[in-house]
Order: structure tokens, then sequence, then C-alpha cells
């Protein structure tokens, strides 16, 4: 191994060892947390300056403690530290996917949906929620909102989003949601961001898509000419 090769097998030693204290000195934060009841807060205090410069990955004892609060009724108190978790292993999915189908608590559910569309890609029942945080006034959450519509690292000249992964029923989801007048200006210009970005890799998607669009403007056609 040359000099170069070892030097670099140990910064990248080096990188790896600060992570993992990261990791470990947040979720110690977190465990001295749900210790002090919930109502210490120094420790959310802790957690959020941490978070500000490292963010918060939701490893699954977070997660855990995070899902522990929620049942607790405890949400209000740490939602504020909400928009600084990310997740890095898929070992949380679980957890974060109950969040979104079976919490009604509005924050978490929007928290889960960021979560599951920055892992993998957005999908109709995050629609929305995803379109409602653009919205938002919280400046990280409607920044991540807007990331999963039009990411900044994309290649406009190569579209990277396969309407086969994505599937009909989101590909519909997000046309229909072009059409809403009452939208704000810059989300309808962040969703039809998203359809630049499609790789139109499936023939019967594509086929259907067409149909279906036909139709919703037809009827919106329709529509407008018996409101004249």
């Amino acid at each position: 191994m040359g000099k170069y090769s070892l030097f670099l097998l140990c910064a990248q030693l080096d990188d790896t060892k600060l992570l993992i204290n990261k990791i470990e000195c947040i979720d110690q934060l977190w465990i001295n947390l749900f210790k002090e009841n919930n109502n210490n807060q120094s420790y959310i205090e802790e957690i959020l300056n941490t978070s500000l410069h490292n963010e918060t990955i939701l490893t699954p004892q977070v997660a855990l403690i995070v899902d522990e609060l929620i049942q607790q009724g405890k949400e209000d108190i740490i939602s504020i530290l909400f928009p600084y978790i990310i997740k890095r292993s898929n070992e949380v999915l679980p957890i974060v996917y109950r969040w979104f189908t079976d919490d009604d608590h509005s924050q978490i559910k929007q928290l889960a949906a960021i979560l599951l569309a920055e892992v993998k890609h957005i999908f109709e029942a995050a629609i929305d929620t995803i379109i409602d945080l653009m919205k938002s006034n919280d400046d990280q959450m409607r920044y991540r909102a807007q990331r999963i519509f039009q990411h900044p690292e994309r290649s406009p000249n190569e579209p990277s989003r396969k309407i086969s992964v994505i599937g009909e029923k989101t590909l519909i989801k997000i046309l229909e949601n072009l059409s809403i007048k009452e939208h704000l200006p810059r989300v309808r210009s962040y969703i039809g961001s998203f359809l630049f970005d499609l790789l139109w890799d499936d023939p019967l998607v594509f086929q259907n898509l067409y149909e279906t669009t036909n139709q919703v403007i037809y009827k919106l056609v329709i529509v407008s000419m018996k409101n004249e």
C-alpha cells in the first residue's frame, strides 16, 4: 500500500470515527431528555444546537425515543427538533412509516412524509402533505419539501426520475395539483419543475397518463364553458 493510499485510509477512518462520536453524542442527549421526563429545556436546546451544525440522524434509538415521547403526548415539546432529523438507517423505516400512516399528529406525519420521500422518491399519499410543507413558515421543512420536487443537484439535461418507479397514480396526483389555481405561484413552479425531470421509460404508464390528462383537460373545459 502506497503512502497516499495509507494516508487516505487513515483520513477515512478518522471521518468515520468522528461521525460515530457525533451520533453517540446526539443519541445520549436524546436519552438524557427522555430520562428527565422530557421537561428539561436545556437538553432540547443542546439537541437543537447540535442539530443546527450536524443534523440529527434518526438512529433506531432516537426513533424509539421520539416514538415513545409522541405516545406520551409530548410531540409539541420536541417538534422544534423535527426539521433537523434525517434518516440514515433502513432499520427505522417501519417506525417512520407508522408515523405517516397511523399517527394523527400533523407534525410527526409531516416529518415522516419528508423522510420517506427523501429516502426513495415522492409517492401519492405524501404529495398533499409535502405540498402543504412548501407553504410552511418553517424554513427548514419548506426547503426540504422543495428539494423533493426540485433537487438542486439535478441536471436539467439528464432526467433522473423514472416514471416506471414513480408510478401512474403519483404522476396523476402531481398533475392534478399543478392545475389547482389556489396554490402559490412558487409552489406550482416547483410542482411543474418535477415534470421536467422525468424519464419516460414505461410506455404503458405514459399512455395511461396521456389518456387521463386528456380527460382532466376535457372536464376543465366543460366546467369552464358552463360557468360562462
